[in-house]
């Protein structure tokens, strides 16, 4: 641009305008001319440029208005979610997750011991009266059981668990009387105490492989156990899923299974 001809596509591609002091341009009329003088430098975003005989640029009252894009944005509260391989915002709580599917099978196998446990207190003490009294009673658990918390279950016993021995505080019997029940059945039986002593994991291919029959010849009982029908196995677990449905079912029971193997290496 210079001092004698004013063009205004010169500020197509600028940002910033800035008018030096005491600049004459020339009207119409050779004769006359005007002076403007201008110290200060303007966003072209915050001025307006009004053209009628004479051309005229003063700042703009609204200065937080920006020139934006025809499309409309919008911003979520939270984290921005993230692609590329990496985790999704959406995808954090959804049930296919690997953290949330570790967790349903921790607690479907825990409950599962109970059970279990139970039917050999049953089928074992089945002359006592009143068998019910002798029962393991229901564990409680969090709704988010970590990599850390399993691996510390994998160095536990099943009575450690049914005691609640042990550091974290994913599982709670406190409102039972577990321990009382367990000094009572051992009293009964020794063999008993022998399954309660076994590790964590000791019966995972039963619930896994949904086993109805159980030898219990390694653990100094000669004879077979039949579990009944109200002792949940794997397979009762994943029909269970399916009866709930939902659009992600398929790669819901493709993920269980994948957790389910990766669940034995933890």
């Amino acid at each position: 641009m210079t001092d004698d001809i004013f063009d205004f596509s010169y500020f197509s591609n600028e940002k910033n305008i800035e008018f030096r002091n005491n600049i004459e341009y020339p009207t119409a009329n050779d004769n006359n001319s005007f002076i403007y003088i201008y110290k200060n430098k303007f966003s072209i975003n915050e001025l307006i440029i009004k053209i009628n005989e004479q051309f005229e640029i003063i700042p703009s009252k609204d200065k937080k208005k920006k020139k934006i894009s025809n499309k409309t944005l919008t911003k979520k509260r939270g984290r921005a979610p993230r692609k590329n391989g990496k985790k999704h915002r959406k995808d954090i709580h959804n049930r296919t997750c690997p953290c949330n599917i570790r967790t349903k099978i921790t607690i479907a196998y825990i409950s599962f011991l109970v059970q279990f446990i139970n039917s050999c207190i049953e089928f074992i003490l089945s002359e006592e009266d009143n068998i019910n009294q002798y029962k393991i009673k229901k564990i409680f658990h969090s709704k988010n059981i970590t990599i850390n918390f399993i691996k510390e279950l994998k160095h536990k016993t099943i009575k450690d668990i049914i005691l609640n021995k042990f550091s974290s505080n994913h599982l709670s019997n406190k409102k039972n009387n577990n321990e009382k029940i367990c000094e009572t059945i051992i009293s009964k039986n020794k063999e008993l105490e022998i399954i309660l002593n076994q590790n964590y994991m000791e019966f995972f291919d039963v619930f896994q492989n949904s086993k109805k029959e159980v030898n219990l010849k390694k653990y100094g009982i000669n004879k077979i156990l039949f579990l009944n029908s109200n002792v949940v196995l794997y397979k009762d677990f994943i029909n269970n899923i399916k009866n709930k449905g939902g659009n992600d079912l398929d790669n819901y029971l493709i993920n269980i299974g994948k957790i389910v193997q990766e669940y034995l290496k933890i």
